[in-house]
């Protein structure tokens, strides 16, 4: 009875430790996004692919599924260049990487900051954003 217990007690703590990780990692990454993106709600989308580094600056890579009637959204805290290039997009922070071929590209500079968000007809997005 007691060994049935603390078997029990043991899958209960690794399972609400699980919970509690992927719950914070979620919100983490959704908060990275705003910040980002300097925006205060997020639409509706799908992450697919999260990636980081740090080394001489902030590096983070989204790989995202956003319905096209959400782009508005993410892009409305920023101001934003708008090129429409055909070309192969490849993740260098996601592993494996994630690769579209993309047919719009935002871009946003300034001092220190470079984002650049690459979205495929299907609606997959690649948001790189790199800050000293």
């Amino acid at each position: 009875m007691k060994k049935y217990l603390a078997i029990t007690l043991v899958i209960g703590s690794v399972l609400l430790c699980a919970v509690l990780y992927l719950n914070v990692f979620v919100d983490r990454r959704r908060d990275i996004l705003k910040h980002i993106l300097q925006i205060q709600t997020l639409p509706k989308f799908e992450i697919l692919d999260y990636g980081e580094d740090v080394w001489t600056d902030e590096i983070y890579c989204f790989a995202l599924q956003i319905p096209k009637e959400n782009m508005k959204m993410i892009l409305a805290g920023r101001d934003w260049q708008k090129r429409e290039v055909i070309q192969v997009v490849k993740t260098m922070h996601i592993n494996p990487p994630v690769i579209i071929n993309s047919e719009i590209q935002y871009l946003y500079n300034n001092a220190n900051t470079r984002i650049e968000i690459s979205v495929s007809t299907d609606g997959t997005t690649i948001i790189d954003y790199s800050s000293d």
